[in-house]
């Protein structure tokens, strides 16, 4: 989603869920306040942003869907399952 604040500057953000969180590719979470004040909203609407610091009105410019390539889960080396133990019986 690419927005606008008050002083004309463009942001571009993607709503991700709680475990695909990354801040340097700009992912933010679907519960965090930005997100809440985004979702919903389409090109030409303006939302406001109620954070901590303050109330920020918002423009929002382009909705975008896309894929977000995730790098597939490996588990760790020495990290394999152990085996399960066989079942108690009533004794």
């Amino acid at each position: 989603m690419r927005y606008g604040n008050a002083v004309g500057t463009e942001l571009v953000v993607s709503i991700v869920g709680v475990d695909e969180v990354d801040l340097d590719r700009h992912h933010i979470s679907w519960l965090s306040p930005l997100a809440r004040a985004l979702m919903k909203s389409g090109p030409g609407d303006r939302v406001a942003l109620h954070a901590p610091a303050g109330t920020e009105h918002l423009q929002i410019l382009e909705v975008r869907y896309e894929r977000i390539s995730v790098k597939a889960f490996s588990e760790p080396s020495g990290a394999e399952a152990a085996p399960k133990a066989p079942p108690r019986t009533a004794g």
